[in-house]
C-alpha cells in the first residue's frame, strides 16, 4: 500500500484564477480504508506559504 511506505509526502500544486501559484507539501499522510471512506488525514506540513494552502 502506497501509505505504508515510508520516506512518502504529498504535494499539492494549486493555482488561483489570477495565475497566483503555491505549493503545500506534507509528511505523514494516510489514506483510510474502505470502512473509513477512504478519508485523507495530513500530517506535517513542511513545505508551502503559511495560512495559502
Amino acid at each position: 500500500m502506497l501509505t505504508f511506505q515510508d520516506n512518502v509526502q504529498l504535494r499539492f500544486d494549486l493555482d488561483d484564477f489570477d495565475d497566483a501559484h503555491n505549493v503545500a507539501v506534507y509528511d505523514n499522510f494516510r489514506i483510510g480504508d474502505e470502512t473509513a471512506f477512504f478519508q485523507l488525514s495530513l500530517g506535517t506540513r513542511v513545505q508551502g506559504l503559511p495560512g495559502k494552502n
